[in-house]
C-alpha cells in the first residue's frame, strides 16, 4: 500500500495512484498486504478532510468476504473484544486494548469451511482477522493467525473489500462502492464446493 522497511524499492500502491491522479493524493483507508479489494484515495485537500472525518466517526459502511475455518454454526453474529497491537506486526485480543466490534452473516456453508459477510464496526489493525481467529474461526489461510488447515489453493487470505458506502465529500450524496470477488477467491469457493 504505502512504503515501508519491509517492502524497501518496490512498487507501492500510493505511488501507483500518485501518477495515474498526476498530483498528491491520500490514502483513505488500507488493506493487509494479501487482501483484495476496494482502496480509497483522496485527490483534493478537502475530500481528504471529509472522508477522513467520515472514517474517525465510523460513518462509513464497510462488507468484506472471508472464507473461514470450520463451520460457522450462527447465521450471525457479533464479535466486541479488545484488540492491542503486539510488536512484529501482530494484535490480540487484551484486556485495556481498544474497544473493537465485528459484525458477521454466513454466506454458505461449504463442508471444512464457512464463507462469511463481515461487517467491521471499528477500524484497529488486523480487527477482522483477530476477532475471527478469537471465536474459533480465523481465516482458512492466515499465517500470522491460523498455522494448521492449508490448502493448496489458497495462496493468499481469503479476505476481499467487497463495498464500501460513505457521503460524497462534495455533493454529501450517499455513495456506494462494490468490488466483485476476484477468480482466485471465486475458485477457491469452488473448489470448497
Amino acid at each position: 500500500m504505502v512504503p515501508s522497511p519491509w517492502s524497501a524499492g518496490a512498487q507501492t500502491l500510493l505511488e501507483e495512484a500518485k501518477a495515474h491522479a498526476g498530483a498528491r493524493v491520500c490514502v483513505l483507508n488500507r488493506l493487509d498486504r494479501d487482501t483484495s479489494g476496494i482502496v480509497l484515495f483522496g485527490k483534493t485537500a478537502e475530500a481528504c478532510r471529509s472522508e477522513q472525518h467520515q472514517f474517525e466517526a465510523r460513518t462509513v459502511e464497510k462488507v468484506y468476504d472471508a472464507i473461514v475455518s470450520g463451520r460457522v454454526a450462527q447465521d450471525r453474529g457479533r464479535i466486541s473484544l479488545p484488540i492491542a497491537q503486539r510488536r512484529w506486526g501482530k494484535a490480540g485480543i487484551r484486556r485495556g486494548g481498544e474497544r473493537a466490534k465485528t459484525e458477521y452473516r454466513v454466506e454458505e456453508r461449504l463442508g471444512p469451511v464457512t464463507w462469511l459477510k463481515v461487517f467491521p464496526k471499528s477500524g484497529r489493525f488486523h480487527q477482522i482477522r483477530v476477532h475471527l481467529a478469537a471465536i474459533g474461526h480465523p481465516l482458512a489461510y492466515d499465517p500470522l493467525y491460523h498455522k494448521q488447515g492449508q490448502w493448496p489453493w489458497l495462496k493468499r487470505l481469503p479476505l476481499h473489500a467487497g463495498a464500501l458506502s460513505l457521503d460524497h465529500p462534495a455533493t454529501h450524496q450517499r455513495l456506494g462502492i462494490s468490488c466483485a470477488l476476484p477468480a482466485d477467491f471465486q475458485e477457491a469457493l469452488r473448489r470448497f464446493r
